[in-house]
């Protein structure tokens, strides 16, 4: 089984596979999952966007791979666990990894 991420328009038919598995505080994604072995970018109205998935962000090398790509942008659906200080963080590690690329 994999993490999938499904871009699915009139234009566009991509899908990416979660790099990074969430193993830790306790919880082994990687138990259940299998990782994916792609970056992924696709194009769309004349632009290039990468595609990532939630705990992917904790991982630069991703988003300079997509910068090196020729990405404009990489997007990032999450399941992003709440609790104190959630918010700040999820908003600290976009902007690193905008930095990043």
């Amino acid at each position: 089984m994999r993490n999938t991420l499904l871009g699915v328009g009139p234009s566009v038919v991509v899908s990416y596979d979660k790099l990074h598995l969430y193993d830790a505080f306790g919880f082994q994604e990687s138990q259940n999952v299998e990782a994916g072995d792609r970056v992924v970018q696709f194009p769309t109205r004349g632009l290039t966007f990468g595609l990532a998935t939630c705990y992917d962000i904790r991982f630069p090398q991703l988003f300079h791979a997509h910068a090196r790509a020729g990405a404009h942008a990489t997007l990032v659906p999450t399941s992003w666990a709440p609790g104190p200080g959630k918010v700040e963080q999820w908003r600290t590690l976009a902007v690193a990894r905008a930095l990043d690329s």
